[in-house]
């Protein structure tokens, strides 16, 4: 309790610092995960009682939700008592309320959580119902659910301070410094960012690669747009002798243009079939890789595949254009 009395003169301080619109404090926030406990719903428990269910919790006060711009779809927020032995509160999320409660209100079931050793805490109430939000890191893909707890139960030695504020950031460093030393000078002050470049550190190594893959990327597809252009633009060239005889036969130039197009988008059609097919194989593989994006995005296949098909058509056209613009004799003896 000594933490939360902590926390509880802190917050208000700084709420009140000039710029500052809105203060609120949270264990960990989005993409940063929490801490794993197993659980138990009350009237449900597990038929082996050494594996249960798991869950991730985040301890945080009662004006969290808004400050990441969610509001509660059901129930109410924490109170300033919650947390206090006798007011054990829970707010769970959406996904976890339609599973676990699918025909009945989940607003007053009860929830406790086991420690390691297989010993429980005190039933918590369910008070409220979150959106879903992602508070696993990218590297992480498990599918626990999340709890949401007063910071009070908790009792989280330290905690990240959210303010959301009308003026620059870094001009409320030292105020921020000077809030905390008031209450404890020997208590230190770190990792002061914004939320953006918290996220980007977690994920600084996706960005890496990312830029990495992207160049790779590119140079692989302009790799294979020049190699398609060259195997189709010799084939068109080495058609120039049958080109003379349809010529000469009376077909014009743009039934000849037509034909050679059309049998160039025979062959890419089989082309972007079966390489595609196998793109969208590959992707399968790295699907645990991607962080919000689908394997099978379908701008990326539609962009590869126009850039392709150009490069191919391209290739037959303008050899076939120059080709038919011979008269039919030279076209003949064409070597």
């Amino acid at each position: 309790m000594i933490a939360a009395s902590f926390f509880e003169k802190l917050l208000p301080r700084v709420a009140s610092m000039p710029g500052v619109t809105q203060a609120s404090m949270v264990s960990n926030t989005p993409g940063e995960g929490g801490q794993g406990w197993d659980f138990e719903i009350q009237g449900h428990p597990a038929a082996d009682g050494t594996r249960r269910p798991a869950a991730i919790t985040v301890a945080a006060d009662k004006s969290y939700l808004s400050m990441i711009g969610l509001r509660l779809l059901r129930g109410k927020d924490f109170e300033d008592n919650d947390g206090l032995p006798g007011k054990e509160t829970v707010i769970v999320m959406q996904s976890f309320a339609a599973k676990n409660f699918p025909n009945r209100d989940e607003l007053g079931k009860q929830i406790r959580l086991f420690d390691r050793d297989g010993k429980p805490n005190p039933w918590m109430t369910i008070v409220g119902v979150s959106p879903d939000f992602r508070q696993q890191n990218a590297q992480n893909h498990t599918a626990d659910p999340v709890f949401l707890l007063p910071y009070k139960y908790a009792g989280n030695s330290s905690m990240r301070l959210l303010l959301k504020t009308n003026t620059t950031p870094a001009t409320l460093t030292n105020g921020l410094r000077s809030a905390v030393q008031q209450i404890d000078q020997d208590l230190p002050l770190f990792e002061i960012m914004t939320v953006s470049e918290g996220l980007a550190r977690q994920i600084w190594y996706l960005r890496v690669f990312g830029s990495l893959f992207l160049i790779f990327a590119m140079v692989a597809m302009g790799m294979a747009a020049v190699g398609i252009y060259a195997v189709m633009a010799n084939d068109a060239s080495r058609r120039t002798r049958e080109i003379g005889v349809r010529m000469a036969l009376g077909a014009s130039v743009g039934a000849i243009l037509a034909l050679l197009l059309r049998r160039g988008a025979i062959q890419l059609g089989l082309g972007m079939v079966l390489g595609l097919g196998a793109a969208f194989g590959a992707t399968r593989l790295m699907a645990s890789m991607l962080f919000n994006i689908s394997p099978s995005d379908p701008i990326t296949f539609v962009a590869v595949a126009l850039t392709l098909s150009a490069a191919g058509l391209a290739a037959v056209y303008f050899p076939a254009r120059k080709a038919a613009k011979l008269d039919p004799l030279n076209a003949l003896r064409y070597e």
